[in-house]
């Protein structure tokens, strides 16, 4: 589908492509190989190994991980940790560099972890009601809302119309739909996604 949309965006002929996240970008890329039209990407994680860098038509901003910080907040907050849970998809290359990242990080300390594929094993729907009754955050918060699953399925627009449980359900029955990453500490906190600000708060 994301194939033919780009091509038929590049077949308009627009002055400009704003393509969001990684796969939209790459078929975007792909698309627009013969032409000068310029691409301005947004939402990248891991720019470089999606391939889109050093193109003369196509630039844009990342939304990488700063996963060491990521990692020294987690253990000045709690210096006891033994294992890490690592929650990623393994069917997204920007999942690559930060969990590398991760896993270089914990091995040099000495810190077990376990790998979770949420494609694989996706939350169940009793962790999912767990997590949102502890943060006291919107279930809304628990969507990937910049994801392609959140945008063709409409989710924007069903959401409003569900029930709590039935939300909780449809976060259950794939995990690409799941906002991450996710923080759950030993007090009981929890966080949605990534923020320098929120993050520093919580775990300070």
């Amino acid at each position: 589908m994301l194939n033919q949309i780009a091509t038929q965006v590049v077949s308009d002929q627009p002055d400009l492509i704003i393509p969001i996240a990684t796969l939209a970008a790459q078929y975007a890329v792909l698309a627009a190989e013969n032409t000068n039209i310029p691409i301005v990407y947004a939402a990248i994680s891991d720019p470089e190994g999606a391939g889109l860098t050093g193109l003369a038509n196509v630039t844009g901003v990342s939304d990488a991980l700063n996963t060491p910080f990521i990692l020294d907040m987690m253990f000045a907050a709690n210096p006891d940790i033994q294992t890490v849970g690592l929650l990623y998809s393994n069917s997204e290359i920007n999942s690559e560099t930060p969990i590398a990242q991760a896993k270089a990080y914990l091995e040099e300390r000495g810190i077990a972890y376990e790998l979770r594929d949420i494609k694989e094993e996706n939350p169940l729907a009793e962790e999912l009601r767990l997590w949102w009754k502890t943060s006291g955050l919107p279930l809304k918060k628990f969507f990937n809302t910049s994801g392609l699953l959140y945008k063709s399925m409409n989710l924007k627009e069903r959401l409003p119309g569900m029930t709590e449980e039935e939300q909780l359900r449809l976060l259950a029955s794939d995990g690409m739909l799941v906002k991450r990453p996710i923080i759950v500490t030993d007090d009981g906190k929890v966080l949605t996604g990534f923020k320098e600000a929120d993050w520093t708060n919580l775990l300070k």
